[in-house]
């Protein structure tokens, strides 16, 4: 029995060194060493009182030793359990604390946070940048795709990535700006100029995954799925072939982590 708890013992602290030695902070180590004290008092006192090390090692006599031992087991408990409950205060303390500035920095990631509405329409903007994808020879037709920032605050390093799996490809743009940037309250358009390899009457899908940064240099992604059909009317207002769009679905943005 005696021999188990001794092996149980030795294996509990190498594990716990083995841990010790991955610690990135100071809190972390003093965790361990608490745990260190805690583990080792009990055992050290223990065998102190079975061998009466005390006694041989001349420290006290044998009519003070009892005395001397209940003293210092008594004040060993004390400063252990000392240090567990402060350790336990402090650290609901520096969680509490931790608990505030994540929410504080929420507050502030909301507070600067843009928000972006999208237009899709099939007839000409005249101020829309034209974005060409060419895959093959087919007819041609076009998207005019608009960005407003709504938010409370600008939107930088904007992506827009076009998809389609049907025909595997996909293609990347940015506003035309070093830094991409959308201010507070400005509008931007894209004129997606699109050819298909397949008949134009059939039903298409492309997505747009949209993705951007707030001025704190939170990340956050958008995905635009868009079902529509192109015939083969020609009209003066779409500058191409005129294109019904079925279903727009405008996700949720999320915060990229």
């Amino acid at each position: 029995m005696m021999l188990t708890l001794i092996l149980g013992i030795v294996l509990l602290l190498l594990f716990l060194y083995i841990m010790y030695k991955h610690t990135n902070t100071i809190l972390e180590r003093v965790i361990y060493w608490l745990v260190f004290i805690i583990v080792l008092s009990p055992v050290i006192i223990y065998y102190f009182d079975l061998y009466n090390l005390p006694t041989k090692m001349g420290w006290v006599k044998d009519a003070d030793a009892g005395r001397w031992f209940g003293f210092v087991s008594t004040y060993v408990s004390t400063i252990v359990g000392t240090l567990v409950s402060s350790f336990v205060v402090v650290l609901t303390v520096l969680k509490q604390i931790q608990v505030q500035n994540e929410n504080l920095k929420d507050d502030k990631r909301i507070e600067n946070a843009p928000l972006l509405k999208y237009y899709i329409k099939n007839e000409s903007i005249d101020e829309a940048n034209q974005s060409f994808i060419f895959n093959s020879e087919g007819k041609i037709y076009n998207i005019y795709f608009g960005i407003e920032n709504i938010g409370l605050n600008h939107a930088k390093h904007i992506k827009i990535k076009l998809l389609n799996e049907e025909e595997n490809w996909n293609r990347t743009f940015q506003i035309e700006d070093e830094q991409s940037i959308l201010k507070k309250g400005d509008t931007y358009w894209f004129d997606f100029i699109i050819n298909f390899m397949k008949d134009s009457s059939e039903k298409k899908k492309i997505s747009i995954l949209v993705s951007y940064f707030d001025m704190l240099n939170n990340e956050y992604e958008q995905q635009i799925d868009i079902k529509h059909t192109v015939t083969d009317a020609l009209e003066k207002k779409c500058k191409g072939l005129m294109t019904f769009f079925g279903e727009i679905d405008i996700k949720d943005e999320h915060l990229k982590k």
